[in-house]
């Protein structure tokens, strides 16, 4: 006999020489709706535009990068409200996208990060050069909407950055 144990479910394998499997799950309103440890409380539903905004803070905020750029059509889901933990976000994340820094002059900067720019009320400077936080795949394969890139550095996995900034800030209301 094979019995195998896991958050709400139980499997009994028995029998030889055929192998009958039982499955026993079980609710239990007092266990938590994820796994890990808990990084924050998020106070209502991101969808996939709140959820891009979390991940373009993160990022912006971990890296120190003058700017930020998740592609929204990446984002795998919805975050629930309520007590998030490390496990919520490795789902919400489930690309295990590695995050990068780039560099773009001013000049070569997309409408895009010039409006995200300009929203902050930053005045672009064509001359300078800016840094942007994104994913290896942005930088890769969807340059353009970032713009003419320089020079990229590489990052930690996105996930593990927005465990390390919802530990530090937490949710904003806006997030």
């Amino acid at each position: 006999m094979f019995r195998l144990e896991g958050p709400g479910a139980v499997f009994h394998f028995r029998g030889y020489p055929h192998v009958h499997a039982f499955l026993n799950v079980a609710m239990d309103g007092d266990a938590p709706l994820s796994v890990g440890e808990p990084v924050g409380n998020n106070p209502t539903w991101l969808d996939h535009a709140g959820v891009k905004a979390l991940f373009e803070t993160a990022l912006r905020a971990e890296t120190g990068a003058d700017l930020a750029y998740y592609d929204e059509s990446s984002v795998a889901g919805r975050l629930r409200p309520g007590l998030i933990r490390s496990g919520d976000i490795y789902s919400l994340e489930s690309w295990q996208e590695t995050a990068e820094v780039v560099e773009i002059r001013g000049s070569a900067l997309s409408a895009p990060l010039l409006a995200a720019l300009r929203e902050r009320a930053i005045m672009p400077d064509s001359d300078k050069t800016y840094t942007v936080a994104t994913t290896t795949y942005v930088a890769r394969d969807l340059k353009e909407k970032l713009g003419q890139i320089d020079t990229r550095r590489p990052g930690p996995m996105l996930r593990d950055l927005t465990i390390a900034y919802l530990r530090s800030h937490g949710f904003s209301k806006g997030s």
